[in-house]
């Protein structure tokens, strides 16, 4: 009797997906699925991921308001969630909000844009990306009061002003 119980909870229960996709969601337990699982708390979802599809960063689903550089930086270093602590999220650099070394498939483009919003649109605490530009926490190489910002739908990459204001999101290494 033990045994079809285990074998009846093992197959009602959600499947945690293995092999990590940008897009799929991530949970206050550290696991992954490509769909909004009842029971579980969603924290972020993945933006980004390696070639093995077992590593990779995640952003926050929280859209804070804009902010300048220097507080966006500050914003996300104590950013928490459930799940999470103070110093788990960053503001990415410029390879991370534009991984320019990956194949247009494992990066954020203008149909992932529109794909992460729908998956986005499902999460009632979630708030979708703005067609912006958004801060990175990389320096403007020959303007030190400068960072590169990245259009999200475009891929623009831009000069902005540390001390204007900027959309941003904070991620996570997972």
């Amino acid at each position: 009797m033990k045994k079809i119980l285990l074998l009846l909870f093992l197959l009602c229960s959600p499947q945690i997906s293995s092999a990590v996709e940008v897009g799929d969601i991530y949970y206050s337990n550290k696991t992954f699925n490509s769909e909004l699982l009842d029971g579980l708390v969603p924290i972020g979802i993945v933006w980004q991921v390696n070639d093995n599809k077992d590593k990779g960063l995640i952003m926050s689903l929280e859209q804070p308001g804009s902010k300048n550089w220097e507080k966006a930086k500050t914003y996300c270093r104590v950013y928490q969630t459930r799940g999470t602590k103070s110093g788990d999220w960053f503001l990415p650099d410029f390879l991370q909000l534009f991984p320019i070394n990956k194949l247009q498939q494992q990066r954020v483009g203008a149909h992932t844009f529109l794909h992460l919003n729908q998956k986005l649109e499902k999460i009632k605490s979630a708030r979708p990306l703005k067609k912006d530009i958004y801060l990175t926490s990389s320096d403007y190489a020959e303007d030190k009061a400068s960072a590169l910002g990245v259009h999200l739908t475009s891929g623009d990459i831009v000069k902005v002003k540390k001390k204007s204001r900027n959309s941003f999101r904070c991620m996570m290494a997972f």
